[in-house]
């Protein structure tokens, strides 16, 4: 949750908005001057940290927001995100989506294979129901590489974002945050964040193995900082 002054000033510093045009309690992530303020201040927190922490190296990885995405709606439905939402997928992402195309975590290549496997088209062409989590995905993402990129530009320490999983296989974007590097849209994160090291699940979930199982694939370093095994 961003501080209170944040999202008080809504002119300023734009929400993420629901189907009915109401302002959620989130930044928008379509917005410039929420990135760059939020980068801003992860620059000076990185900068802090290379000053009196380098040689000690007491922090040896930093997270980047917490458990990202958006709650109780499928998307962002504010006038920007559904500007991006009706335009085209990303070359970006297609072009690493065919290049992974044999390595894909399986729950997301069954997304993709439900369309036929299109290579190009809008959001809901090639991802269907799933388009909008894709989407949020995408952007979300986005968002957060900026803020670690600006952050490892001065102090270089690994990065990481974490996820709040679906409570079950069956829940729905919304139900848990729309966008957040859950394990269907890994490779969604790693197409659009780079400059992000690791995917990290929070496990509260009886079926910890599983969940670890997941996260091991397309390369991801298993990390966790929260959850219970049972």
């Amino acid at each position: 949750m961003p501080p209170s002054w944040f999202l008080q000033d809504i002119n300023r510093f734009p929400r993420a908005q629901d189907i009915y045009g109401r302002n959620l309690q989130v930044v928008s992530v379509f917005d410039e001057i929420n990135r760059n303020a939020d980068a801003k201040a992860f620059s000076a927190l990185m900068e802090h940290l290379r000053k009196t922490d380098m040689k000690e190296n007491t922090v040896i990885m930093v997270q980047v927001e917490n458990e990202p995405g958006i709650r109780k709606m499928l998307r962002d439905y504010s006038q920007k995100a559904n500007s991006a939402f009706h335009e085209q997928v990303p070359t970006q992402l297609m072009n690493f989506l065919v290049k992974e195309k044999d390595n894909l975590v399986p729950g997301f290549r069954l997304i993709w294979m439900k369309n036929g496997f299109k290579t190009s088209g809008s959001w809901e062409e090639i991802f269907d129901v799933r388009a909008p989590e894709v989407f949020m995905s995408w952007y979300v993402a986005k968002y957060i590489n900026y803020i670690s990129k600006s952050g490892k530009d001065k102090y270089n320490l690994p990065t990481y974002a974490n996820a709040w999983l679906p409570d079950t296989d069956e829940h729905i974007p919304g139900q848990y945050p729309s966008g957040g590097p859950v394990y269907d849209m890994i490779p969604v994160w790693q197409a659009a964040a780079p400059d992000i090291d690791m995917f990290a699940p929070d496990i509260y979930r009886p079926d910890f193995k599983p969940v670890c199982d997941r996260y091991i694939l397309m390369g991801n370093p298993l990390f966790y900082t929260r959850g219970q095994a049972r």
